[in-house]
């Protein structure tokens, strides 16, 4: 072996053992990492990229800082401050808002007693995006049925006339017909946690969701509305039935098409003995337009419960719903599906003979 391999070989050897060292100080510094621990003082310092106050709502980064698990005023490891500090960031940075977030832990902040306790002051630098975005909703209604005239020249030549109407499509008075255009600003607000004003008291699911969205949509829809069953309220013969059929496109947030539509026979078996039967169903398909629009919200989906839905359930308890719920919501929140069917079957009979005068009195037995 010359000299010329030789110097090579122990340069090499010196690399390798300067490797060695660095990445046992860098194992010395994670383990220090992992056992050092952190206390944030509240709330956060929130400036954009020129030091000033950003245009972004303060209230909303400090609701998104504790949902991402910022802990503050106690002691946190710091890898679990940069681990949700992380997550705080990505969230941002999903939103299109921001060119970039940058978040430091700031000099101390002592408190009175400044020889136990100091905090460090988190600081977020926004560097926004320099555009805006205002929804605003307006809508035109008209309602309109179809009434069947007869009596035209000795013969039934049934004609449509279409009145118009301020009431709502379940209330007016024959067969139902109407087309509706609608263009709506929502916003959906998770409850929030009373002790902590700034934390909501609501499932994760529930709060990705949480935001403004724009609803664009004709519906069309049809009812009996109790022309077809011998009381309106109360029917012991005849059928009803309702269908509709929704789509929401662009210019709205959201894109979607959604049917519903529902069924119900009543029979009079005796006197005073009726059957009924009722069913109704929904099916709900997100559309994207090509990227303009994002799926449908809790807002748009199907919640089956409650006396006027299903009887002998709460209201949306029947359903998809997250492992965990906020606190005022045992078992998890609901969070509604894309697709639900109910069926029905009752028997009702009038009442004793005292009071049979009230015709629209009657009992029933459910089997749902």
């Amino acid at each position: 072996m010359n000299q010329a391999q030789l110097q090579q070989k122990q340069e090499r050897l010196r690399q390798l053992q300067e490797e060695e060292r660095q990445l046992r100080l860098q194992l010395q510094v994670q383990e220090h990492a992992a056992t050092y621990q952190v206390e944030l003082a509240w709330p956060a310092r929130i400036v954009d990229s020129n030091g000033n106050a950003p245009r972004t709502n303060n209230e909303l980064i400090q609701h998104r800082l504790l949902e991402s698990g910022v802990l503050y005023e106690v002691p946190v490891r710091v890898g679990a401050t940069v681990e949700s500090t992380n997550a705080f960031i990505q969230d941002l940075e999903k939103t299109g808002c921001f060119n970039s977030v940058r978040v430091e832990v700031g000099q101390g902040v002592s408190d009175e007693d400044a020889s136990t306790r100091v905090q460090k002051q988190l600081k977020i630098t926004l560097d926004e995006k320099r555009w805006y975005r205002v929804n605003a909703g307006a809508g035109v209604k008209t309602d309109g049925w179809l009434r069947p005239e007869t009596a035209v020249n000795d013969g039934f030549l049934p004609t449509a006339e279409i009145d118009h109407s301020l009431a709502s499509p379940e209330y007016t008075p024959d067969l139902y017909y109407g087309v509706e255009w609608s263009l709506l600003s929502r916003d959906l607000v998770p409850r929030r946690q009373s002790k902590m004003p700034y934390a909501m008291d609501a499932s994760p699911e529930v709060v990705s969701q949480a935001g403004p969205s724009l609803k664009h949509s004709i519906l069309a829809e049809f009812r009996s509305n109790g022309e077809l069953l011998d009381h309106p309220y109360s029917p012991t013969g005849g059928v009803e039935m309702h269908g509709s059929a929704e789509v929401a496109v662009p210019p709205g947030s959201v894109g979607f098409v959604r049917c519903n539509g529902g069924f119900g026979i009543h029979m009079p078996l005796l006197q005073s003995l009726s059957v009924h039967s009722i069913f109704n169903a929904g099916y709900l398909k997100a559309l994207s337009f090509g990227g303009l629009c994002r799926p449908p919200t809790l807002s748009d989906r199907y919640y089956v419960g409650g006396p006027l839905r299903f009887r002998g359930f709460v209201p949306a308890g029947i359903g998809p719903r997250t492992k965990h719920g906020g606190s005022s919501t045992p078992g998890g929140d609901a969070v509604g599906g894309d697709f639900f069917y109910t069926a029905t079957a009752m028997a009702s009979i009038t009442p004793t003979s005292g009071i049979q005068s009230v015709d629209s009195l009657r009992l029933r037995v459910v089997l749902g």
